[in-house]
């Protein structure tokens, strides 16, 4: 099954998923106080990651 959506469309989700989604769970786990450093570091990978697909992507 392949899915067919514009150009604006797949940059808007792409961005979403690469970007903004490993910040918000970042900062929700800074206000809920996790201490668990691996929660980070997954997040922080993640966000970096998306850096260089959606540079790779867009290239």
């Amino acid at each position: 099954m392949e899915l067919n959506l514009s150009a604006t469309v797949k940059q808007v989700m792409t961005a979403l998923l690469l970007f903004i989604l490993p910040l918000i769970i970042l900062g929700i786990g800074a206000l809920t106080g996790v201490e668990n450093a691996w929660y980070y570091l997954i997040s922080i990978v993640w966000f970096g990651l998306g850096v260089i697909l959606f540079g790779a992507i867009e290239a």
